[in-house]
């Protein structure tokens, strides 16, 4: 039993683990204190489509992205209390704004553009592999809609991906590759954890990308880096290669010690099948990760303490549920994407639903200063 609170909730995304192009799935909020799911935003609310990535700022459901894909195409941000749909796919970056982290300021806003495929595997032991044909990364600017585009992460033969900034907002991790051809080149594709200094103030990127862990040494993938808020470890998914680990049995979670640069398999949260997206606590004393523990097929939410002292988190426990062995073999849908949330969502779903359904689109661009 741990003395150490953890926040008011969980945000999540739920969806059938089938591989058809857009069906019934959600955005949600679960109450930790008791058994209360409520629904954010669902397929229904915009007549199909896919509604995924919901991005709070350090937990803070004042602050949030969620980006939807098909006929009503749009990026939902909430800042200030004001919601609006943003029409992200611009001639200059490619592509929609797709896997998000804010910065601590609430200024700015990391993602990278991503231009994704998926193919399936003739053989047994693996069904489907999800790559991206281009990805660069960028930062945004909800107040002004400008978007600053650094040349160190947007480079031609190279694949950037995953943005995350420091607890301090001084440092913008991200991963990447070198280019390959897809889907000939997936199982070469292996990203390096990599670091870009950045100027809050100014909106000013460093002269150079630091590699903090080498896919070329290591011969392993390291995506999906989540800084811990207190400032000390990284939190990244490993596997053999690949960008998108969910159907990735090898994939594990493994921890970036910023103090000391040790590096290693991040213990009791990790089990013998995939643990992917994950997510820190507000406290850093809890991470949650969404995981094919229990049957290999099905994605469910676990949660770990993360103990200070090893440096290790302890046994992961599964999301409990008033009745979870009735619950879990009944649920038709697998659950990806987890963060924490510090109070309830301020999302109206009204009006999500009007906007969405709505031609207002709020235009971006490229900042004068690229």
């Amino acid at each position: 039993v741990s003395r150490d609170s953890i926040d008011y909730g969980l945000t999540y995304r739920m969806i059938p683990p089938g591989y058809q192009s857009f069906g019934h799935m959600g955005l949600y909020e679960r109450r930790l204190s008791d058994f209360c799911q409520r629904t954010l935003v669902d397929t229904r609310m915009i007549e199909s489509g896919c509604v995924n990535c919901h991005t709070a700022n350090r937990a803070d459901p004042d602050w949030y992205s969620i980006h939807v894909r098909g006929k009503h195409s749009a990026t939902l941000m909430h800042t200030n209390g004001v919601d609006e749909c943003l029409n992200t796919a611009t001639d200059s970056t490619g592509g929609f704004f797709v896997y998000p982290y804010w910065h601590p300021s609430g200024k700015y806003i990391a993602y990278s553009v991503n231009k994704t495929r998926q193919s399936f595997y003739s053989s047994a032991d693996r069904t489907l592999e999800v790559y991206d044909e281009n990805s660069d990364v960028i930062v945004y600017c909800p107040e002004s809609h400008k978007i600053l585009r650094p040349s160190l992460t947007n480079i031609k033969d190279k694949f950037e991906t995953m943005p995350a900034f420091s607890a301090d907002g001084k440092t913008l991790y991200f991963s990447v590759a070198n280019a390959g051809e897809l889907p000939k080149d997936a199982m070469r594709m292996k990203y390096s954890l990599c670091s870009l200094a950045f100027d809050p103030e100014t909106g000013r990127f460093g002269d150079h990308v630091d590699t903090l862990v080498s896919a070329s040494r290591t011969n392993r993938t390291h995506v999906s880096v989540k800084p811990s808020y207190d400032g000390n470890f990284l939190l990244v998914t490993v596997a053999d290669y690949g960008t998108f680990l969910i159907d990735h049995p090898e994939a594990d979670l493994w921890l970036y010690d910023l103090r000391t640069g040790e590096y290693y398999p991040a213990g009791g949260i990790n089990s013998g099948n995939t643990e992917s997206f994950h997510n820190w606590s507000t406290n850093s004393r809890w991470a949650v990760v969404s995981s094919r523990r229990d049957d290999g097929l099905y994605t469910r939410l676990y949660i770990a303490h993360f103990n200070p002292e090893t440096k290790l988190f302890d046994k992961a426990f599964l999301l409990p549920q008033r009745n979870p062995g009735s619950y879990y073999l009944e649920l038709p849908d697998s659950y990806n994407t987890p963060d924490f949330t510090v109070e309830s969502v301020s999302l109206s779903v009204r009006n999500a639903r009007r906007l969405l359904l709505s031609d207002e689109r709020t235009s971006v661009s490229l900042s004068d200063d690229n």
